[in-house]
């Protein structure tokens, strides 16, 4: 759950210098992905699927670390795998979460990458073409524990830079602090154990 987190604030960095309705948007379509809608684009067009999860937290500015591949995915088809450092990725350099999903950005499916990846201190380079979302809706009952959408935010006219960051940080705060709420009601009917990492 702690990656969801990771892909709000994401999001929440590539629409800082836009309005903060254009961010409410890009909250809004995520939102919507997490409860199993389509992720579309404002234009309508379908947006590609890599199929990994990757994280910036430990390569200290030196690329995004690959923790995991979907199975059959677009990532994985093309030679991805957990412990790769992606350092560049169409071309572009990759040193944070933000230039890789700057280097995605508005790619549809079939959409072809070269990236170059560190595999344990070897320079390896791998050709991706990106898929489409699978369309597996999520089990009903974890479903029916997803709170209420959140109502989008009104703004008449478009805040100060502070403003609009202290508005994305509040956001996130609450949308973690959800995160947290489903874990522990997911946690609570499962009897398992928390699925976030520490």
């Amino acid at each position: 759950m702690k990656y969801i987190a990771t892909a709000i604030v994401c999001a929440a960095a590539l629409v800082l210098g836009s309005s903060a309705a254009s961010a409410q948007t890009v909250l809004k379509q995520l939102e919507g992905q997490l409860r199993g809608g389509p992720l579309m684009p404002s234009g309508g067009a379908s947006i590609g699927f890599l199929g990994l999860i990757a994280d910036d937290r430990k390569a200290n500015g030196s690329g995004v670390r690959v923790l995991d591949c979907m199975p059959g995915g677009p990532a994985q088809a093309a030679g991805f795998k957990p412990g790769d450092l992606i350092t560049s990725f169409g071309g572009k350099p990759i040193r944070s979460m933000s230039d890789f999903a700057a280097a995605l950005a508005g790619a549809g499916p079939g959409t072809k990458f070269a990236a170059q990846v560190d595999r344990a201190g070897t320079p390896t380079t791998l050709e991706v073409r990106l898929g489409t979302r699978p369309t597996v809706a999520p089990p009903s009952t974890v479903t029916s524990m997803l709170p209420a959408p959140i109502a989008p935010a009104t703004v008449s006219t478009p805040p100060a830079n502070d403003a609009r960051v202290a508005a994305l940080e509040s956001r996130v705060a609450e949308l973690e602090r959800r995160v947290v709420e489903l874990e522990a009601q997911l946690k609570a009917k499962t009897n398992g154990p928390a699925l976030s990492t520490p």
